[in-house]
């Protein structure tokens, strides 16, 4: 599990990304709320393990293997051609 200056070191990153979040412009739209979603999601990570760390509810070997069949279960699932990513 993460040790102290660790969680410490990522919940300051972890809020200067929100503070950034913030001050962006409303021509940055599409980035400010995405960006705020990770930060919060990774603050109560962070507050998770900072509060209980040895309640991880499975080992890292599950956890990854778990990882793993999201990823092959996502994949198929998203879009060949987005249009996001389609040439103009």
């Amino acid at each position: 599990m993460p040790s102290r200056p660790l969680l410490l070191v990522s919940a300051l990153m972890t809020l200067a990304g929100l503070a950034l979040s913030l001050r962006m412009k409303n021509a940055q739209l599409p980035l400010k709320y995405p960006l705020r979603i990770v930060g919060v999601i990774q603050l109560v990570t962070l507050v998770h393990f900072w509060l209980l760390p040895d309640a991880f509810p499975c080992s890292m070997a599950r956890h990854s293997e778990e990882l793993m069949t999201i990823g092959w279960v996502v994949v198929p699932a998203t879009p060949r051609r987005s249009w996001a990513f389609s040439p103009s």
